[in-house]
């Protein structure tokens, strides 16, 4: 009898199993998604901070390396260039190393120093000043993952 009792049972367990198991397979009643436009205007272009590491006073590094940015801002109008100059290499380390530029043209030293902190080479340049008689050279650099915005 005691077997009788356990196989209703067990059959009754499964039975409710087998009814639950069929309810959660069934179509549901949700509307479908739905994607939605964001409140901020397509227009408006992404803003990109260029860094230069401070060789001369930021008066300076604007005057040569402004109308670049310009350049970049008259033919690229999907975004927008804002050149930051730094007032020491202590505040330019500082924002480099935090990842703070989305693009940067540091000295070698820094180069090296900033792919620790995400970011990557993608280019390399030697700049000849007539105040030197050497070049001076730096590397175009980004973050890793991806442009970062401000």
């Amino acid at each position: 009898m005691n077997k009788q009792k356990n196989a209703k049972s067990l059959s009754l367990c499964m039975t409710l199993v087998l009814a639950l198991m069929l309810m959660a397979c069934g179509k549901s009643e949700d509307s479908a998604y739905q994607p939605t436009l964001s409140k901020k205007d397509a227009q408006q272009p992404l803003e990109y901070v260029v860094g230069i590491h401070p060789l001369h006073n930021p008066q300076r590094l604007m005057e040569v390396y402004g109308p670049i940015v310009d350049y970049m801002n008259k033919n690229i109008p999907e975004a927008h260039f804002r050149l930051e100059a730094s007032r020491n290499y202590e505040e330019f380390d500082k924002k480099l190393y935090a990842g703070y530029f989305s693009f940067a043209m540091p000295n070698p030293y820094q180069t090296v120093l900033s792919l620790r902190h995400g970011y990557r080479v993608f280019g390399k340049i030697a700049v000849f000043t007539r105040w030197q008689t050497s070049r001076v050279r730096l590397s175009l650099i980004q973050p890793r993952l991806h442009w970062r915005q401000p």
